[in-house]
C-alpha cells in the first residue's frame, strides 16, 4: 500500500474552508472500500489539537519541523535554502515510509519524494481589484513554483484548469482535476431547530448564508435583496455564519453589519459567527434554502455542501457554479438584488412538506455516497499514476 503524507499546517480557523477540503478528502479516502493508499496526517508538534477534530482516525504524526516559525523550522528552512531541497522533510518523510507527500510545496530536486501541488483557485487573475500588488506578485511566484516543480498540481474545478493551462502552459500537462464532494451526510444526527432557535435566538422560517465575511463572497446583495423584500411587506430572515475577519479588506465585516443597521434590518439579517459543525448541519438542514452570493469560487463548498444535503440554493451565476450544477440550484446574477429577492419569496411561498424533505434526505445520502467514492478514486489514481 502506498503511503501518502498530508501536511496539516493551520495553526487557527482562519480559513474553514480549507480545514473542511482537508476533512472531506481524508474521510472520502478512508472510506473507499479496497483502496490501495494509506493516508498519512502530518502536522507540528504545537498544531492544538482541536484543528483535527472531525478528521477520521488515520496516523497522525507530529514533528517540530512543521512548526512555523519555531527553531526546527527555522533550521529546516536554511537548508533548504543552502541546497534547495527540503531536505530534512525529505528525510523525515522517507525514515515513516511516505512515498507521496500531497497538497504541499515542492521539496525540491534532491528530495525523491514527488509531491502533488495543490492551486484552490485563481481568484487574483479575475478579481484583482481584491489583492494589493504584492499579493499578486506573491501567489504568480507560488504558482510558478508549484506548477514547475510538483509531480501533479491539483485543481478544484475545469474552470481552475483551464486559467493553469493559460498561464503555464508549458506545465499544463501536469494538472488534474479533482472536484472535492462535502461530507455531510443528511441522515446523521443534528440539533432540531427548535432547539437551534432557541440557542441562537430566531424564530420562524430562515435562509443559511455559511459564507465567511470576506469581499468578494459578496453578502451585501443579500442585505439589498431583504431591503427589497422589506419593502413588498415580507419580512425574510437571514442566518449568516462563518469567520469574520479578511485580511485583504480591514474592518470589511464591521461595514457590513453598519449598513445592516443602517437599512433597519437587525431583525432580518443574523450573524452568527463560526459556530459549531453539528450546529452548522442543523442549520443547513432546517433552511427553506441556502445562499451563496459570491462573485467568484474556486469550488463552492456551501454549493457541494447543498448537493450532499439535497437542498435547494440560490446561488450566483458564475462560471464554477454552473460547473457545480446542483439539482435544485437556482441562479442570479450576482449584481442581480431583485433577482436574488424574488427567488427567496419564491422559497417562501413554496415549503417543503416534512415527507418530501425527508425523501429528498434519503436520495441524498445515497447519492452522496456514490459521489464521495468517485471523489476518493479520482484522488487515488492520480496518487498511483506517480507511483507506477
Amino acid at each position: 500500500m502506498t503511503r501518502v503524507g498530508f501536511v496539516f499546517a493551520f495553526q487557527d480557523r482562519g480559513w474553514l474552508g480549507g480545514i473542511s477540503y482537508f476533512r472531506n478528502l481524508l474521510w472520502a479516502l478512508h472510506t473507499l472500500p479496497g483502496r490501495t493508499i494509506d493516508p498519512v496526517i502530518l502536522t507540528g508538534e504545537r498544531t492544538p489539537a482541536d484543528l483535527l477534530e472531525g478528521m477520521p482516525p488515520l496516523p497522525v504524526h507530529r514533528t517540530a519541523l512543521l512548526d512555523r516559525r519555531r527553531p526546527w523550522w527555522y533550521v529546516r528552512k536554511a537548508c533548504q535554502a543552502a541546497s534547495g531541497t527540503d531536505l530534512l522533510l525529505a528525510r523525515y518523510l522517507a525514515r515513516n515510509g511516505i512515498a507521496v507527500l500531497s497538497h504541499h510545496n515542492p521539496l525540491g530536486p534532491r528530495a525523491g519524494v514527488p509531491t502533488l501541488g495543490w492551486i484552490p483557485d485563481f481568484q487574483h487573475l479575475h478579481l484583482p481589484q481584491m489583492f494589493s500588488g504584492e499579493e499578486i506578485a506573491m501567489r504568480d511566484r507560488l504558482f510558478a513554483s508549484l506548477c514547475q516543480g510538483s509531480a501533479r498540481v491539483l485543481v478544484s474545478s475545469h474552470a481552475a484548469c483551464r486559467d493553469l493551462q493559460r498561464c503555464f502552459p508549458a506545465q499544463a500537462h501536469r494538472a488534474r482535476v479533482l472536484q472535492f464532494v462535502a461530507n455531510m451526510n443528511p441522515l446523521a444526527p443534528a440539533p432540531p431547530v427548535s432547539e437551534l432557535e432557541r440557542r441562537y435566538g430566531f424564530r420562524g422560517p430562515y435562509f443559511h448564508l455559511p459564507n465567511q465575511l470576506w469581499q468578494h463572497k459578496n453578502h451585501g446583495i443579500v442585505v439589498e435583496a431583504l431591503r427589497l423584500l422589506k419593502q413588498r411587506g415580507i419580512e425574510a430572515l437571514v442566518l449568516s455564519t462563518g469567520q469574520t475577519a479578511d485580511h485583504r479588506q480591514p474592518g470589511y465585516g464591521q461595514r457590513l453589519l453598519g449598513s445592516v443597521a443602517e437599512a433597519g434590518l437587525q431583525r432580518n439579517f443574523r450573524f452568527l459567527g463560526v459556530v459549531p459543525h453539528g450546529d452548522l448541519a442543523g442549520l443547513m438542514r432546517g433552511a427553506a434554502a441556502l445562499i451563496n452570493p459570491s462573485r467568484f469560487e474556486g469550488w463552492s463548498t456551501t454549493v457541494e455542501e447543498a448537493r450532499s444535503l439535497n437542498k435547494p440554493i440560490l446561488l450566483s451565476d458564475i462560471e464554477v457554479h454552473r460547473e457545480q450544477a446542483p439539482p435544485r440550484g437556482v441562479f442570479f446574477a450576482p449584481d442581480d438584488a431583485p433577482a436574488l429577492a424574488d427567488a427567496m419569496a419564491q422559497a417562501l411561498a413554496c415549503p417543503a412538506s416534512s415527507e418530501s424533505d425527508a425523501e429528498q434526505a434519503r436520495l441524498a445520502r445515497d447519492d452522496l455516497a456514490r459521489r464521495r467514492r468517485r471523489f476518493a478514486e479520482t484522488y487515488q489514481q492520480i496518487v498511483m499514476e506517480l507511483s507506477a
